[in-house]
């Protein structure tokens, strides 16, 4: 089915963004975009989106602040895991990353409407527990129209349900659960990853290893757009994903900075939390409805 819809978008003319930059404008007007299938128009008005996404230092309210599980999962540009890859450094943890690391995330000392992000202790974006305030040092990059000043200017904000690149990474995964090194698998993932500037996936990889590319690609190039939560409930693989979440804490030495990670909460998790439990209003409907197990 994925195969059959992607052959038809290709046919109808849609076809993935040119590189990270338009697909960077892509999000913010996505109705320009030949890559998106489907758009819930005026989400958000005003500049409430960046209101809502950006840091206090910008007058925002910090409230989607990526984990650094989610940072971890960007590659290496040689396109190795940050676990194998040579060119990872603890000091230096933001250097030769995936190049949508770089259009996805804010970072201390990254820079942004024209400052660095300042995530170290007494810092214009400093990561504490306050209000408004990141708990993980870090924030939205992706999704945000840079050129916003909350308060002072304003967007109407459409949403992207569906695009060509989610088609692609579904039929490779669907192909490597039924025909396990099959030559699509590949050539569908590298698509998304050459337009991101990473290499090819490594040939030779077994079932499994595919697998768990593919799951890392997913949370990569999907990161923030309502994907994740399912993933990992499909996979039922929640379980070893959801309970520690980590941050990154940055600490100002003189004119250096030195890197920290932290506990930033361990998570509850039970198995029904696998399924969502079926609403009360939904029960009343119709009292012959048996809810979910756990719930």
């Amino acid at each position: 089915a994925a195969k059959a819809a992607i052959d038809y978008c290709l046919s109808a003319g849609y076809k993935l963004e040119a590189n990270l930059d338009s697909r960077q404008s892509m999000y913010i007007q996505p109705w320009n975009s030949k890559e998106v299938l489907w758009v819930r128009m005026n989400e958000e008005g005003g500049s409430e989106f960046e209101r809502h996404y950006f840091s206090s230092g910008y007058s925002g309210w910090s409230a989607a602040a990526p984990t650094q599980n989610m940072v971890d999962a960007y590659e290496m540009k040689d396109g190795n895991p940050i676990q194998s890859s040579p060119l990872y450094n603890d000091a230096s943890p933001y250097n030769n990353r995936d190049p949508r690391f770089y259009k996805d995330i804010l970072y201390n000392g990254a820079q942004f409407k024209g400052r660095a992000v300042e995530t170290y202790a007494g810092g214009k974006d400093e990561a504490s527990t306050a209000t408004d305030h990141s708990r993980t040092g870090y924030f939205h990059r992706k999704l945000v129209d840079e050129t916003q000043t909350v308060g002072q200017t304003s967007r109407t904000t459409d949403g992207i349900v569906f695009r060509l690149a989610e088609l692609y990474l579904n039929y490779a995964e669907a192909l490597n659960e039924y025909s396990p090194g099959n030559i699509d698998i590949t050539t569908n993932i590298n698509e998304i990853r050459k337009r991101a500037g990473m290499p090819n996936l490594p040939e030779g990889l077994s079932q499994q290893q595919m697998r768990e590319r593919i799951q890392n690609e997913r949370k990569v190039e999907l990161f923030g757009e309502n994907q994740r939560f399912w993933d990992v409930r499909r996979w039922k693989i929640a379980s070893q994903t959801e309970q520690n979440i980590y941050g990154m804490r940055a600490i100002k030495e003189g004119s250096n900075v030195r890197y920290e990670r932290f506990l930033v909460e361990k998570r509850p998790w039970r198995n029904a939390m696998l399924v969502i439990p079926i609403t009360l209003d939904e029960t009343f409907r119709n009292p012959n409805l048996k809810q979910n197990p756990g719930w």
